[in-house]
C-alpha cells in the first residue's frame, strides 16, 4: 500500500528464460488413382480437410510428446524443469493429483493453469466416476451433473479447459 502523496514502490517481475528452438517441417503425402486425381474437386476437398486434419494431429504430438532428436520437436513433456506430479499408490485418484498439479503451477508462478490436457482413457475414467449412489459426478449421459443444466461434450476439469486427445499418453495428464 502507498500513503496520500507517497511514493510508489518499482514493482520487479521475473524475467523470463528465453529459450530458442530450431524450426521443423512437419509433411506428408498420399498415393492415389489417375481417376482420382482427375477429380480436381475431390482433391482440394481431401487436401483442405484430411490432409491438414492428418498433419495437425501429428503436429499435436510432436508439440506434446516429441523427443526433440533429428527432425522431431522437443515437446512440452520432454523439457528440462516442468513439474510432475504423481498419484499415490493407496487411497488417492487422478481427480486429486490433477488438482494438486494446478495448485503446484498457481504456487510456482503465480499463474493459474487455463487448460487440461488429458488422453481420452483417462478422460473416460473421470467421466464414469460415480458417487456411492451410482450417480456420476460429472453428470450422466443425459442431463448435467445430478441432473442439473445441460450435457457437456467434453465438461471441463476442475474448471479449466480441457483438451481431450490421444496425442498425449496414457496415465499423463498435462496442466
Amino acid at each position: 500500500t502507498v500513503a496520500e502523496a507517497g511514493q510508489k514502490p518499482q514493482l520487479h517481475p521475473a524475467d523470463p528464460t528465453s529459450r530458442t528452438d530450431a524450426a521443423k517441417k512437419i509433411a506428408g503425402w498420399w498415393d492415389t488413382s489417375d481417376e482420382m486425381i482427375e477429380d480436381l474437386d475431390f482433391w482440394v476437398s481431401e487436401i483442405n480437410n484430411r490432409g491438414l486434419y492428418l498433419l495437425s494431429m501429428v503436429e499435436e504430438s510432436q508439440l506434446i510428446s516429441g523427443d526433440g532428436t533429428g527432425s522431431n520437436v522437443l515437446g512440452l513433456l520432454n523439457r528440462s524443469g516442468i513439474q510432475t506430479e504423481l498419484q499415490a499408490a493407496t487411497g488417492d485418484n487422478a481427480q486429486d493429483a490433477i488438482f494438486r498439479a494446478l495448485t503446484k503451477v498457481q504456487t510456482a508462478t503465480g499463474l493459474s493453469a487455463d487448460a487440461v490436457i488429458i488422453n481420452p482413457a483417462d478422460y473416460q475414467s473421470l467421466r464414469l466416476s460415480r458417487d456411492g449412489n451410482g450417480q456420476y459426478f460429472g453428470g450422466g449421459f443425459f442431463p448435467g451433473p445430478y441432473g442439473n443444466g445441460d450435457v457437456m461434450v467434453n465438461p471441463p476439469v476442475w474448471g479449466r479447459r480441457t483438451v481431450v486427445t490421444s496425442a498425449i499418453p496414457a496415465g499423463k495428464v498435462l496442466i
